[in-house]
């Protein structure tokens, strides 16, 4: 597995995670309660999806929290792509209520918004005060994150993302104090994720763990969760897209976003991510599929960066590369991207999501702002190859 490090040069690594991780199906019902009571937390607020609070889902908290909290609150404006104001409104509610405990319910935004707001309501101030990296001056009140699809990993993550429409281009804040007290990854959190959701929010995992290996900042750490991940994904993707209710496709995907989560946490998201942020942020194109729509082109851009890598990941994918070259192995990587993404019926260009050309250009700009991710891709980004990115994938 690391037979492509060479050990003498290698840099130092090291291994952040949230300070303690519950996973298994059933871990909502089975350890909630005792982890709340683990904090000592009496006035807890749950930061969830509005669609997750139609559908009941928040009920399955609710009834694991009876008896054990004084008030229990729930915000439900989480908004996809969230923009800068909802973790300010989150904080709000903290101090004016004396919330000691955030539980983040739901996909990347809802647990964006509750570390931000966890943030926030200790460091005051605005969420374009601490853009960038360890910008934030103290902790903020304990969360507990636990993820309705399998795919952000952000319930493992020092980052919360947002969308700023005075800067008109999306931002992260990435602190050690982003980290959840907990994280809960319970699959049966997952079962009723939409197909489309179900095939997006995959393949961000996917795009996590390549970006997490292939990354100029990979370690031996990095790997041994990107790896698996990778290989999970490429088993089980399809069979939790063709059918929701499948518990072990279920759990072996809610365990690849775990790993994927990680392994980016450690090494760094790259230049898919970058290009996905403007795109989001421009025409609210869903996080997951935003990446996947751009995960071609920036794969090609990279193939040359390391040969080995990208055949590797071709191979987990289920790509025939015995008889190839090295470089052959590695363009079979592009394959197995386009084979998974139309056996997930998901659109292949921009334009099949509504993106106009004449934006191609600008956007392809921004993504150059996203210096946080792009510091860890393998080959420099320049501004002509950002753009010709978005063109090729128009």
């Amino acid at each position: 597995m690391m037979q492509d490090f060479v050990w003498g040069a290698m840099r130092i690594s090291s291994f952040c995670a949230p300070s303690r991780i519950v996973f298994g199906p059933g871990a909502v019902r089975q350890n909630l309660a005792a982890e709340v009571r683990s904090i000592g937390a009496k006035r807890v607020l749950i930061v969830a999806d509005p669609n997750l609070v139609k559908a009941g889902m928040t009920e399955s908290l609710n009834e694991a929290l009876k008896g054990e909290v004084e008030e229990l609150l729930t915000f439900s404006e989480v908004l996809p792509e969230p923009p800068v104001d909802i973790p300010l409104k989150i904080a709000d509610i903290v101090k004016e209520k004396g919330i000691d405990l955030i539980i983040g319910f739901g996909g990347g935004s809802s647990l964006d918004c509750a570390k931000g707001g966890a943030i926030l309501a200790t460091n005051g101030g605005h969420p374009r005060d601490y853009f960038g990296v360890n910008k934030v001056k103290k902790p903020g009140i304990p969360t507990i994150l636990i993820p309705s699809t399998a795919g952000t990993g952000s319930e493992v993550t020092a980052v919360a993302v947002f969308d700023d429409p005075k800067q008109g281009a999306k931002f992260g804040i990435q602190s050690p104090f982003n980290y959840a007290k907990v994280a809960l990854v319970d699959p049966e959190m997952t079962m009723t994720c939409p197909p489309k959701v179900t095939a997006s929010s995959g393949m961000d995992a996917l795009i996590h763990a390549v970006e997490a290996y292939t990354s100029k900042d990979a370690s031996p750490l990095s790997d041994l969760l990107a790896l698996p991940a990778i290989e999970l994904i490429g088993h089980y993707l399809v069979r939790a897209y063709a059918d929701g209710k499948n518990i072990e496709a279920r759990t072996a995907m809610s365990l690849a976003s775990l790993w994927a989560g990680l392994s980016f946490a450690q090494a760094g998201c790259a230049a898919v991510h970058a290009c996905a942020y403007p795109l989001g942020s421009t025409y609210h194109v869903p996080h997951g599929l935003a990446n996947s729509l751009m995960f071609v082109p920036v794969t090609k851009f990279n193939l040359i960066s390391n040969y080995d890598r990208y055949g590797k990941i071709a191979s987990l994918l289920g790509e025939d590369t015995q008889a190839l070259s090295l470089k052959e192995k590695a363009e079979k990587c592009v394959d197995a991207i386009v084979n998974l993404m139309k056996s997930l019926d998901m659109p292949l260009k921009l334009r099949d999501v509504g993106v106009k050309e004449e934006t191609l250009e600008k956007m392809g700009k921004d993504t150059m702002l996203q210096t946080r991710l792009l510091a860890h891709n393998p080959r420099e980004v320049k501004e002509e190859d950002a753009i010709r990115f978005f063109k090729e994938a128009y």
